[in-house]
């Protein structure tokens, strides 16, 4: 409770720095239990039940002013209401922490809020940095706060939350139409938790039924608590929800039995602060099963246990019987169970292992057995010695996290009565453990852009990366938005990984793109609009960067940048690499035999490239034989296809004219020209294996000699030729650009 009383004088503090501008309240609201069709009946005024000291100064207002009146000052008065103001960009983010004034007031039977003299309206001496809200607070209806911000109107601060559904957050689900075009708040919310539940008919009205006076359990305020309230009012709107925009700190309200829970922000996390006490009872003896009922154990097969430390689970039930890290398995909606890298973030953010569990245990020996080493809960989340099933209850509170580690085990985290630290172990999945849920996060913004943001001169095959990490560490899914224009249109959705290739680019050209991410959760985060462009101008004789990736074409992902030549060997002025395609590097001799000179090899009319590396070949090696009446195909070219649309591979006369006007007596002189050619051997077409290394280099061109044979330009130490072999043997490839 100590975290209540806090909250309240830090919020006083703050209104007492922002009290510099008057403002004027008209507000107008209908409550749903004393409303008669028109307007509210004055029941509890009429027959002097409404007390004279404003009755809002108790959980979970906690509101600390001391008014008083001396007399009801007006007939029309039909109950006391508080009003808060929050601060806030837009109500969605419009928090409790939000709030910078609040102030009791009296409604009438019309509907308007007025001050303590009746009549008139509220004055408030705020600043507002942002927009303004109202929230509407009354002791048995559920609270309401402004869909949109009030509206200065020379001075005065103008809504009426009556006029329609849309006037509250959560529409219909806010308010109720109590007339044809008349909404108001909902009633039944007697313990002021924000649902409507079993605790408002069992633990408020039931409790003072059949008596009159100033009761929570009298939902038509008329002063009399009675089964009129509990069928007409309580039944009418069981599980009906607050839509207030709920913060860390605030309780939890699972909507599936109505229990409540303490919440806790530790660091970035928010937290369950009590221990998790969903599903039906089964006894110990029993294994728990995938069916369409959650179970628990209560230690010892004792109920009460259970209200106290909360229910004890085995792992493959809190999973709902899946495997994925981070899913919601059993918990509330809006929360999941944690993962292992949560558990390390929060006993991180405490120290770390050695000191986190002093921090997280509850204080004194009420639960723990003694000594309850080092407890201090200065984290607030409580531990509670929950034990295991029928074991150690009140020396171990052990907690399950949804990390499996092996088929059987999964990662689980220990307190301990005589330790100071957190133990981090695997136990059996039939173990029963307790569960802490762990509020969902939406993703990081993504980062880390690959060109980098506003790079210049990047490469036409350009593949874009970046960096997403989730607070859950749970999987994500990653739309795409890509193109030229500012901001870019949808491009790709659904990416499993960072990394995509939008394919071969225009040059001289400015990319914009973004990344949106997505969790499992139904979160997601939106990441800048990044740009990069494309080589300025690029001619012949500048680098081309190529990003390889692995694919139908690419044997592995490479990155190379391939020298380029303007030369007339080929009989009219042509664009050459001058090292092999898929070749790191340039050759630095005739007879260099490195892989990374080597480059990749292709068997004719094939567009798939082989990386043989002297004892694998990647991919595998599955054709021995190659019979068709084809010229290589377009399609199937892999110039085109890994250096872009221009390039294409040297015809049969091209080669012819290379070796008639380069006047070369062999490989040497190959290696010495502007090309740089060299003996790259070959891979044999009925194994798979590399032959001739440093002795034959073997070029294909783009046309057969017939059905078997490819037409190919080959050198030697001392001499070269034109030829044909066979179409399945694996041989280098030069490219060429017009």
């Amino acid at each position: 409770m100590k975290r209540f009383t806090f909250l309240t004088v830090a919020l006083v503090t703050m209104y007492s720095l922002q009290l510099n501008a008057q403002i004027t309240l008209d507000l107008k609201v209908f409550l749903e239990g004393p409303f008669n069709g028109t307007t509210m009946n004055t029941d509890l005024n009429a027959q002097n039940q409404i007390p004279l000291d404003q009755p809002y100064n108790v959980e979970p207002w906690n509101y600390s002013g001391t008014e008083h009146v001396n007399s009801i000052p007006n007939p029309g008065i039909v109950d006391w209401v508080l009003v808060e103001l929050r601060d806030a960009q837009n109500v969605e983010n419009a928090f409790p922490s939000t709030a910078i004034a609040r102030q009791v007031a009296f409604i009438k039977s019309d509907g308007n809020i007025v001050g303590l003299d009746g009549s008139s309206l509220l004055n408030f001496a705020v600043t507002i940095n942002f927009n303004l809200y109202a929230t509407i607070h009354h002791r048995n209806h559920i609270c309401i706060i402004s869909a949109n911000p009030l509206i200065d109107n020379t001075g005065v601060y103008s809504y009426d939350f009556s006029s329609g559904y849309a006037q509250a957050l959560g529409g219909a689900s806010a308010q109720k139409e109590l007339a044809p075009n008349i909404w108001g708040l909902i009633s039944g919310d007697g313990d002021n938790s924000g649902i409507i539940g079993p605790a408002d008919k069992d633990e408020v009205w039931k409790f003072k039924a059949g008596q009159s006076g100033y009761f929570k359990g009298d939902f038509d305020l008329n002063q009399h608590v009675n089964n009129l309230d509990k069928n007409d009012l309580w039944n009418a709107n069981i599980s009906k929800t607050s839509q207030l925009p709920w913060e860390c700190g605030m309780f939890l309200k699972d909507s599936r039995d109505n229990q409540s829970y303490r919440t806790i922000q530790i660091g970035t996390q928010c937290w369950m602060a009590e221990n998790f006490n969903f599903g039906t009872m089964i006894q110990t003896s029993q294994a728990m099963s995938d069916n369409s009922v959650v179970e628990k154990y209560c230690y010892n097969n004792e109920p009460e246990k259970c209200q106290i430390y909360g229910g004890l689970y085995q792992w493959q039930e809190i999973m709902q019987y899946t495997e994925q890290q981070g899913t919601q398995g059993i918990c509330p909606p809006g929360w999941h169970l944690s993962a292992n890298g949560e558990w390390t973030t929060l006993i991180n953010f405490l120290g770390g292992n050695s000191i986190a569990g002093g921090k997280m245990k509850e204080i004194g020996t009420l639960h723990w057995s003694p000594p309850n080493t080092g407890a201090t809960d200065e984290s607030g989340f409580t531990g509670l010695p929950g034990g295991f099933a029928s074991d150690f209850m009140g020396e171990y509170a052990s907690f399950w996290c949804s990390t499996q580690l092996s088929s059987n085990v999964s990662c689980s985290n220990f307190l301990e009565y005589d330790k100071i630290g957190v133990t981090r172990l695997g136990y059996p999945n039939y173990y029963g453990l307790s569960l802490r849920c762990i509020k969902n996060q939406a993703p990081f913004q993504p980062m880390n852009p690959i060109p980098p943001n506003e790079g210049l001169n990047q490469s036409i095959n350009t593949i874009i990366s970046w960096s997403c990490y989730h607070p859950n560490f749970c999987p994500m899914t990653y739309d795409i938005y890509f193109g030229t224009i500012n901001p870019p249109e949808l491009f790709s959705s659904e990416q499993n990984d960072t990394t995509y290739n939008p394919g071969i680019l225009l040059s001289n050209t400015q990319y914009f793109w973004k990344i949106i991410a997505h969790d499992i959760y139904g979160n997601n985060s939106e990441g800048p609009v990044w740009s990069f462009t494309t080589y300025q101008n690029w001619t012949c004789g500048y680098p081309l960067v190529i990003e390889h990736t692995a694919g139908d074409e690419a044997p592995v992902n490479k990155t190379v940048t391939y020298g380029t030549v303007e030369t007339n060997l080929s009989g009219s002025n042509k664009c050459w690499i001058t090292q092999n395609l898929g070749a790191s590097n340039q050759a630095t001799s005739v007879t260099d035999g490195t892989e990374s000179s080597r480059g990749w090899y292709w068997q004719f009319n094939r567009k798939q490239g082989y990386k043989h590396d002297g004892t694998i070949v990647t991919p595998s090696w599955t054709i021995t034989s190659i019979i068709e009446n084809y010229d290589w195909l377009a399609i199937n070219d892999p110039c085109s296809l890994l250096l872009g649309v221009g390039w294409r591979l040297p015809t049969y006369s091209e080669w012819s004219n290379v070796l008639n006007n380069g006047g070369w007596g062999g490989a040497y002189d190959a290696f010495a020209s502007v090309l740089k050619l060299h003996i790259a051997g070959d891979i044999g077409s009925n194994n798979g294996a590399l032959y001739d290394v440093g002795n034959y280099g073997y070029y294909w061109s783009g046309n057969q000699s017939n059905t078997v044979n490819g037409g190919t330009m080959s050198i030697h130490a001392y001499y070269n030729s034109m030829g044909a072999f066979f179409k399945a043997d694996g041989f280098s490839v030069r490219c060429l650009k017009d």
